[in-house]
């Protein structure tokens, strides 16, 4: 009866303040007649609603409700089938009709309430709401939660301070209102208030390593750094794995300057289990600055990837990692290696193959990378780069006719516009090989109208005219207008010696050559070049130094 009253009173509270109810409204009882029809049509009605037939679930209550108007298990249902119907106005009435016909608390017709308010976008009424089920059911601490969730989204902060304040008073503190508590005090700018809340479930669980994570972040934030330090290294001696604690130690050192300190924390935290695979790979990344050049920043690399190989042996980006470390360094054969291991454990990956594929022309392995690439174009037969990779795979390999099908296949499959050009200059040199020239010059031109900055089709043409000794100012103008734009691309420098070479500019043809090797020295196709020009101006030494080069090439390959 006590409890009845309790809520009688809120309901009074309701109609005065939050408007969800008017006057209560006095139980008349039913005759037995209009009982058993009222229970027969609320059947057939909560039949309807499991069968989801809603509309004829919602007349049924409706005439269940007219003969008993008082009942607020019909209005509730009713509220309910309108709510998900999105009739929200409907459901709150309902549900403020069932609210005040219950001659006891319902958590459900008030949860329901609160829903319908907030749908109506009438946040202040559902935090009301909200706070009233705290005075209503004080012992269910999800109804704080939630109260105060709401009358911070309202940005009503006391309050939402409060109600937590009481739920701690009556239940103790416990974890979700202190971060409900912490977070309120951050977003706020109280910090000491947001500490001294995590300091008190730290003093009630002293051992719980977690809270002391966050009472750690909250020094931080303050800006107390001996007290993060303090409270870290509690946690190591806690838990000497625990690799949240150990990489802010390493985070916290190396802003000190103290490298060598950091990475040893940095080299705990990657043996743990608690610190994410993407935090460690964000670990990573500043070590990849100066490693070609910085030796003991290269051994600190090598040292870290290799506990990321132990500890996750199956995962196909650490694989990926080792390959991009060794492909800095030059060092294209190990990368690719690595590479491959990746692919083995993940082959359906597309960023896999373009790493493979990128190695191979770093490595000027034509034979691989027409394994490759038709090994990839099996698995990706709609992806139009890898006909481009193809066909001039092919073009290398003097196999024209077969590089002029593929490109016209590619292109078929091209959308991007940057792909269809591409295509158009691999179909362009296919041509050139052909001895086809006029319909490499037309397909040629038609690019560089689509773009007349276009790298490829720039550099294809000026070296097609070259080669044919023929419009050499214009190609040169060409190769020059694609070195502005990368002026340090070693193919773009060689095909401009090209055309030095058809114009008689042996010596600066040679000083380019060498400029291209220096950038490029795996290109065996350079040496070649140059070899032709010594032996045009009969350099027999060079011509021998350059057999003894490419013959080197040949051994380790």
């Amino acid at each position: 009866m006590r409890q009845i009253a309790q809520i009688l009173c809120v309901v009074i509270l309701f109609g005065s303040s939050c408007k969800t109810t008017e006057n209560v409204t006095v139980y008349q009882p039913l005759s037995f007649e209009k009982k058993r029809a009222f229970e027969d049509i609320f059947y057939k009605a909560s039949k309807q609603k499991v069968l989801n037939n809603q509309e004829k679930a919602m007349e049924l209550f409706s005439n269940a409700l007219q003969l008993n108007p008082q009942s607020h298990a019909c209005m509730y249902e009713l509220s309910h089938l309108n709510y998900d119907l999105d009739n929200y106005r409907l459901s709150l009435h309902f549900s403020q009709q069932a609210i005040k016909n219950a001659t006891e608390y319902n958590y459900w017709y008030f949860d329901l309430l609160v829903r319908s308010y907030i749908k109506l976008g009438l946040y202040e009424q559902s935090a009301e709401v909200l706070l009233d089920m705290t005075a209503l059911e004080p012992n269910n601490m999800s109804n704080y939660l939630k109260a105060a969730d709401a009358f911070k989204n309202i940005k009503e902060y006391d309050k939402a301070i409060d109600i937590l304040e009481k739920m701690q008073s009556l239940h103790g503190i416990e974890h979700e209102s202190t971060w409900k508590l912490e977070n309120i005090y951050s977003i706020t700018g109280q910090h000491k208030k947001a500490i001294e809340v995590l300091e008190n479930i730290v003093q009630k669980y002293p051992d719980e390593i977690s809270y002391l994570g966050r009472l750690s972040e909250a020094y931080d934030r303050d800006g107390q750094e001996e007290k993060v330090f303090e409270t870290l290294h509690k946690i190591i001696q806690m838990d000497s794995t625990s690799g949240k604690a150990n990489i802010a130690l390493y985070v916290l050192y190396t802003s000190k300057n103290e490298a060598d300190i950091a990475f040893d924390y940095l080299v705990k935290s990657f043996r743990s289990n608690d610190m994410s695979m993407e935090l460690k790979l964000q670990a990573i990344s500043p070590f990849f600055e100066g490693i070609k050049s910085n030796e003991k920043q290269r051994n600190k690399l090598h040292k870290i990837t290799d506990i990321l190989l132990s500890e996750y042996p199956s995962n196909p980006e650490v694989y990926l990692l080792k390959a991009d470390i060794h492909g800095i360094l030059g060092e294209y054969k190990i990368a690719r290696k690595w590479a491959y291991q990746a692919m083995e454990l993940d082959a359906m990956s597309y960023s896999i193959w373009k790493k493979i594929i990128f190695l191979n022309e770093q490595l000027y392995d034509t034979q691989q990378q027409l394994f490759d690439v038709q090994k990839a174009l099996g698995l990706y037969p709609h992806v139009s780069h890898l006909y481009f990779i193809k066909s001039k795979v092919l073009c290398e390999l003097d196999s024209f006719s077969q590089a002029l099908s593929v490109a016209k296949e590619g292109i078929e499959m091209a959308y991007d516009k940057e792909d269809k050009l591409n295509l158009l200059v691999a179909q362009a040199n296919s041509y050139v090989g052909l001895k086809s020239f006029e319909e490499a010059k037309t397909l040629f031109e038609q690019v560089l109208l689509a773009d007349p900055y276009h790298i490829l089709g720039l550099k294809s043409y000026s070296l097609s005219l070259a080669n044919q000794g023929i419009q050499l100012d214009e190609a040169l103008f060409m190769i020059e207008k694609a070195l502005i734009i990368q002026p340090l691309y070693a193919d773009l420098i060689a095909t401009k010696a090209a055309v030095l070479f058809a114009k008689k500019e042996h010596i600066n043809a040679i000083n380019l050559l060498n400029k291209a090797i220096s950038l490029a020295p795996l290109n065996k196709l350079y040496y070649h070049q140059l070899k032709a020009i010594y032996i045009h101006t009969r350099q027999h030494e060079k011509v021998d130094e350059i057999n003894q080069k490419i013959h080197s090439f040949n051994e380790d390959n």
